[in-house]
């Protein structure tokens, strides 16, 4: 058998994988029957037998075919990630996968459960004034695809990233070095001047438009010092771009209004690009934390 674990053979006919007889009501059949067969080859590839013979309730969010291939087209850093590391790809699978039954009417904004990779967890946010927009860790999808008395499948169109590190100061200060539009460093240092840093890591749910270096160096001439030299003013500021609970890319609409810590709002706006009181927001990709979401910014909101 080939090494399926490697992402760029996972696209072959999952008959060619696995041809031992199986239930016709098995999830392996089910996943078949929907067109998830590029899954179904990656569950069989690294023997997730306690996915694919489940019995009791069980969530799967499948991540389709065309999500598969886009991995492999558009993700090099991921697929580099893969590549010989089973372990690690078993996890991401695990990741897709909730030992319970969840329906659309269980679903509230914010709630959180733990999949079958019991360290991490996965969060369910609703938005819109019709509630009818459902994301799980900030992927958007619709109506199962699959319902039976002990398995619902839901479709993805990508594949569901964990939390990186644990809060919210957390992921800055792991981003902070990283590529230049996601340089955090004087922020970080913001937020520990003003004692902000247990608030973004140990509370919310929150969402933090997180202005970049660049945006902080944007201010007028002497205007990041004598923040720097006034706390008081300083943490004012900082709070007014926190917004209690979790607003992924899916969930920012045109014209509403986000309550901030500071007992203000930022107002969205959906156009040419996406903004925040004027302020672009990078729509690359949510960032995910274990307590909420960041949105780089590439100014500081000042009023």
């Amino acid at each position: 058998m080939k090494p399926y674990w490697v992402i760029a053979t996972l696209l072959v006919a999952s008959s060619a994988i696995d041809a031992s007889p199986v239930s016709p009501n098995s999830v392996k059949v089910m996943l078949i029957s929907a067109n998830f067969t590029a899954l179904v080859d990656s569950l069989v590839a690294n023997r997730l037998d306690d996915v694919l013979n489940a019995t009791g309730p069980i969530t799967i969010f499948c991540p389709t075919n065309e999500a598969f291939k886009a991995m492999m087209d558009n993700k090099p850093e991921m697929v580099k990630g893969f590549n010989g590391n089973t372990t690690h790809f078993k996890r991401f699978l695990h990741y897709h996968v909730v030992p319970r039954k969840i329906m659309p009417a269980d679903i509230h904004n914010d709630m959180t459960v733990t999949p079958f990779l019991k360290d991490k967890q996965l969060r369910f946010n609703v938005y819109g004034t019709d509630k009818k927009i459902m994301t799980v860790n900030g992927v958007m999808f619709g109506v199962p695809t699959v319902v039976t008395p002990t398995v619902v499948m839901y479709k993805l169109n990508n594949f569901l990233l964990c939390a990186i590190g644990g809060g919210i100061f957390d992921l800055l200060k792991i981003h902070k070095q990283e590529n230049k539009q996601q340089h955090f460093t004087i922020l970080v240092e913001a937020i520990q001047l003003v004692n902000l840093t247990h608030t973004l890591e140990k509370e919310g749910p929150f969402t933090l438009f997180a202005p970049n270096d660049d945006a902080f160096r944007r201010l007028p001439d002497g205007v990041l010092n004598k923040l720097m030299a006034s706390p008081a003013e300083l943490k004012t500021i900082l709070l007014g771009h926190i917004v209690s609970g979790t607003y992924f890319l899916s969930g920012l609409t045109n014209e509403s209004d986000l309550p901030t810590l500071d007992g203000r709002s930022n107002r969205i706006a959906v156009g040419n690009t996406l903004t925040v009181d004027g302020a672009k927001i990078n729509v690359e990709a949510d960032m995910l934390a274990a307590n909420g979401v960041v949105h780089v910014i590439d100014r500081v909101l000042m009023s």
